[in-house]
């Protein structure tokens, strides 16, 4: 048997770390000396193990080149019994199953003691003064192995047997010498015989040999039970050990029997699943060869199936366009009852909403009218104390005064009387005369008690008067003058009026963009639309995917019929950019235009211009069938453009060609029919038959006219109408011609083109976007709404609303101007007339007499008056805004009323924030105090009034009425009317030149009131 020794140079294997290959080392051996560690790294070869066989060495080698060192296996030659019976430390080798040996769990001395009951792998190290080339530091106590128990089985019961074996050989030795001990001490026994006296004297030497014999005895006995010992717990290590073997072998043999187990039942499933593939094709060759059976029976049965399952399906469709309809009909009723709550919520919301707005416009201006209450109570307060002020140092002043005027007059009145004259002095007399002035004062001078302060008094000293200055002396001249520019701003703003109003009217009607003028699908169900001057591209859905302009393709204009060729080349009716356009119907031809490209040629250049009024392309083929009504004929053109053929025809106004089962069908001009051609080179336009349409309804209507027909989903849907009255309807009729039923239209529906798309048919109007969409059963359903026509649409009529809206700008703005320089001017002339006499003078000072007016007492609850005459109005606009609101009124409309409304609210609020002014009676005169503060004072024909207004010149204040008071009416007319009727009534032009000229709250009102009005007129004739 071979054999191997396991030696180790202290090499480290590359990319480890050396510091925990040797900590790694050190655990598996159990070396704890970090200086005995480090000799095994030093670079010496030592002998790790000797004698191993292949499979225990094959383990050492795959373990230790786990733990990240280079082992070398050195083969043994011949038989190394000898170097086993050397003396040797044997150290434990416990496997670790599938543990990594990068635990590095060590059991060091501990597993050396239980070798004898563990399995025992040899770790020879040379007896003492031995050296195997250098392993004198050789690891003395192996941790652990790193081989599997299975695989380390057949090795360890062949050591386990040799060590038996050693043990039993020393055993026999150890016997054999005992046995040649004895054997030697009898026979020296018998030789000597008795004692001789020789060997008497060598009595010593007897006990010496007995000594040794029983020290050798007793090493025997010891080494014996040592022996027994040690074979007890080897036989104990061993059946332990063969356990564990068993236990393993029983656990290789449940897991190779589950293996098994698996395989047969993987055998089975894939046996079973070869059996399913195999029934499943079995199966399928039955599937198709019931199938090959049905086909070869239905193509037998073809016709008869055919005309059967056709009848079915007409029923099927019948039903389910009724359930489609009652459904349709359900969705409608719900979206409207939908609509209609949704439509009362909005107006509730509204109501509510302007409610709440009334009620938080109505608390601010309950809050406004406080805060304003408070702040004229304050200012008032604050006025009443400054009066009180003044009063008091004006009346000190004037008591002052009169004191020193009395005196005067006392001192004059004493000197002239003759009694009192100067003489001379006596000695000790005192000729003073204060004591007398003093004491004649009362009599002489007599003082007024000074007034108490009235309510209606102005501060006297927060007055100015009015002054007759030299631009109140030219008014007149400068109102001349200030006529003359208005007339003149009147004058140009009327020709320009005139100019622009021209101008508008004979502006032509913009062009307006109501839908698509054509729409063509081609093979790909993909949509094109002509809008204007450009194509918009959609997509199979109806979803826009751009669009072309004309210009681009080298189009002027492109009009209906349109019809895409196979190759989907699109031909129509067109004019070529460069073409003159004064002829545009003559210089329409026929064009194919490529929308890759883009671009277009005419159709068929070498020949003359072609009018066709309908196309029809063969989609096999790829012949171009035209129908040309100024000519009156049918052609027939190649693919390239090359006229085939030509037939005259009775063709009506708007012909319409369809192809079918190798035949041409067209709208006939004699009444509600379909005339049928061939269209062979040979008997081209020849007329096969003539197909009467005259369902009952279009019967009942007199519809005698086919407008459009065309072949969709198995049925014939053709338009008919009345050209005299103008109804028309959609009928639908089977393959042979037999009626089906009406199509019903929506209420806002339109006939027009009947265009195929897939299974589903289109009822185009060029007179709006929607495009009603049918069914195959002829139900009706959601319209095509294109995104990019109604994006155009709509832009064109925003501008022409936004160009309308500034001509009408203009023209109002002209039209203001005029009616502007119109009243200024004749403001101008009133105020020339009101100003021409000259007759303004100053006001008289009435510092002096200030004490001696009596002033007229105010309205002491005014403000709140005025404040419920807000509140008042604020609740009538709100009636008048939920009114309009109610019948529905525009945008437009409601600001125009808002507008219209705030005017008099500018007006109220003017006139709660601006003072009444004062009024006062001056023995006859009559003082008045504007809101300005400017007083003037007069009497008779000085005073001028109309109404309750009163004026002296250019002073003018409101004495006030129940609707809008001012003053107290009982003083008004006890005091203030009897000189107000000693003066001059004047006219409504007066009051209004001198309401401007001052200034007065009523005549900013009356503006705010008016440009209100005119700004609500703006509003209302802009959408025009």
């Amino acid at each position: 048997m071979n054999r191997f020794n396991l030696e180790f140079t202290g090499a480290i294997l590359p990319d480890r770390d050396p510091e925990q290959v040797k900590a790694r080392f050190g655990r598996f051996f159990a070396i704890d000396d970090p200086e005995r560690l480090e000799r095994f790294f030093s670079g010496r070869t030592i002998v790790l193990r000797r004698n191993l066989e292949r499979e225990a060495a094959a383990e050492y080698f795959v373990t230790l080149r786990r733990l990240g060192v280079e082992i070398r296996l050195v083969k043994v030659a011949g038989d190394d019994s000898a170097a086993n019976d050397s003396p040797a430390i044997v150290a434990t080798a416990t496997p670790a199953g599938d543990a990594s040996p990068d635990t590095g769990t060590g059991h060091g001395p501990a597993a050396a003691e239980e070798t004898p009951r563990q399995q025992a792998l040899p770790l020879d190290i040379p007896p003492a003064g031995e050296s195997a080339r250098d392993g004198s530091d050789a690891p003395q106590q192996p941790a652990t192995t790193a081989a599997p128990t299975r695989k380390a089985g057949p090795a360890n019961r062949r050591g386990r047997q040799t060590a038996r074996q050693r043990a039993l050989e020393k055993k026999a030795r150890r016997k054999q010498a005992r046995k040649a001990a004895r054997h030697a001490t009898k026979r020296t026994r018998g030789a000597k015989g008795p004692m001789a006296p020789a060997q008497v004297s060598g009595h010593r030497a007897e006990p010496l040999a007995v000594q040794e014999n029983q020290t050798r005895r007793d090493a025997e006995k010891r080494e014996e039970a040592k022996g027994e010992a040690a074979r007890l717990r080897a036989r104990e290590a061993a059946a332990r050990q063969q356990r564990e073997v068993e236990e393993a072998e029983r656990q290789r043999r449940e897991v190779e029997e589950a293996q098994r187990q698996e395989a047969l039942r993987q055998a089975a499933a894939a046996e079973a699943a070869r059996q399913q593939a195999r029934e499943a094709a079995a199966r399928q060759q039955r599937v198709a060869e019931a199938a090959e059976r049905q086909r070869r029976e239905a193509e037998e049965t073809q016709r008869r199936e055919a005309l059967r399952e056709a009848a079915a399906a007409e029923a099927a469709r019948l039903r389910a366009r009724e359930a489609a309809a009652r459904q349709q009909q359900a969705v409608e009723e719900a979206e409207r009852q939908r609509r209609e709550v949704a439509e009362a919520q909005r107006r509730e919301a509204l109501r509510e909403a302007a409610a709440r707005k009334a009620a938080r416009e109505q608390r601010a201006q309950t809050q406004r009218s406080e805060a304003e209450a408070h702040r004229e109570a304050a200012e008032k307060e604050a006025a009443k104390q400054r009066g009180r002020r003044d009063a008091d140092y004006a009346r000190r002043r004037a008591l002052q005064a009169m004191e020193d005027q009395a005196m005067r007059r006392a001192a004059t009145a004493l000197a002239r009387q003759p009694a009192l004259q100067p003489t001379a002095k006596r000695p000790g007399a005192d000729v003073s005369i204060a004591p007398l002035l003093r004491a004649r004062r009362p009599s002489t001078a007599p003082a007024r008690t000074p007034r108490r302060r009235q309510p209606g008094a102005p501060n006297i000293y927060s007055l100015r008067p009015f002054r007759n200055t030299p631009r109140v002396r030219n008014r007149a001249t400068e109102a001349r003058r200030r006529m003359g520019n208005g007339i003149k701003l009147a004058v140009a703003a009327l020709a320009a009026l005139l100019f622009m109003g021209g101008r508008f009217l004979s502006l032509p009607a913009p062009e307006m963009l109501s839908g698509a003028s054509a729409i063509a699908v081609d093979a790909g169900l993909r949509l094109v639309m002509i809008a204007d001057d450009r194509l918009l591209l959609h997509d199979r859905s109806g979803t826009g995917t751009g669009a072309i302009e004309l210009q681009t393709m080298g189009l002027a204009t492109l009009q209906a019929p349109i019809a895409f060729e196979p190759s989907g080349d699109l031909l129509g009716m067109g004019r070529l950019t460069g073409v003159p356009a004064a002829a545009e119907t003559e210089s329409l031809q026929l064009v194919r235009c490529a929308l890759d490209t883009p671009a277009c040629r005419p159709f068929a250049p070498a020949a003359a211009p072609v009018q066709a009024a309908a196309l029809a392309i063969h989609p096999l083929t790829r012949v171009v069938f035209a129908a040309d009504v100024n000519s009156g004929q049918l052609l027939k053109f190649s693919a390239g453009g090359e006229l085939q053929a030509s037939a005259p025809l009775a063709m009506p106004a708007q012909p319409v060609l369809r192809l079918d089962s190798g035949l041409l069908f067209m709208n006939s001009s004699q009444g509600p029919a379909i005339s049928v051609f061939r269209y062979e080179n040979e008997a081209f336009g020849r007329q096969l038959d003539e197909i009467l349409v005259l369902p009952p309804a279009a019967a009942v209507g007199e519809q005698s006219l086919v407008r459009d027909f065309l072949l969709s989903g198995g049925a014939w849907w053709v338009t008919l109408d009345n050209p005299e009255t103008g109804s028309a309807g959609v009928y639908r009729f089977d393959a042979q011609w037999d009626f089906l039923n009406q199509v019903d239209l929506t209420a806002d529906g339109r006939l027009g083109a009947l265009v195929a798309w897939g299974d589903k048919v289109l009822l185009h109007d060029s007179g709006q976007v929607p495009v009603q969409r049918f069914n195959a059963q002829g139900g009706g359903e959601v319209p095509l709404v294109s995104a990019p026509l109604r994006a155009l649409v709509e832009g064109q009529e925003r501008s022409a609303r936004l160009i309308g809206i500034a001509w009408r700008a203009g023209l109002i703005l002209c039209a203001a101007l005029a009616l502007l320089g119109l009243g200024y001017a004749g403001l101008q002339r009133l105020r020339a007339l009101v100003y021409r006499p000259r007759r303004e003078r100053g006001a008289d000072p009435l510092d002096e007499r200030a004490d001696a007016v009596e002033w007229i007492d105010p309205v002491s609850q005014r403000n709140r008056i005025l404040r419920q005459r807000t509140v008042h109005y604020a609740l009538l606009a709100l009636a008048l805004l939920l009114l309009a609101v109610g019948f529905g009124v525009s945008t437009i409309q409601l600001g125009a009323l808002l507008v219209a409304l705030s005017g008099p609210a500018v007006a109220l609020a003017l006139l709660r924030r601006s003072p009444v002014g004062h009024i006062g009676v001056l023995q006859r005169e009559l003082v008045l105090a504007d809101h300005a503060g400017t007083y003037h004072l007069g009497s008779g024909a000085r005073i001028q009034y109309r109404g309750n207004l009163l004026m002296i010149d250019d002073v003018l204040v409101f004495a006030g009425n129940r609707l809008l008071p001012a003053f107290d009416q009982a003083q008004v007319a006890s005091k203030v009317n009897p000189l107000v009727q000693a003066g001059v009534r004047v006219d409504r032009k007066t009051v209004l030149v001198k309401l401007l000229q001052s200034s007065h709250p009523f005549a900013r009102g009356a503006i705010a009131i008016l440009v209100a009005l005119l700004a609500a007129a703006v509003l209302l004739s802009l959408p025009g």
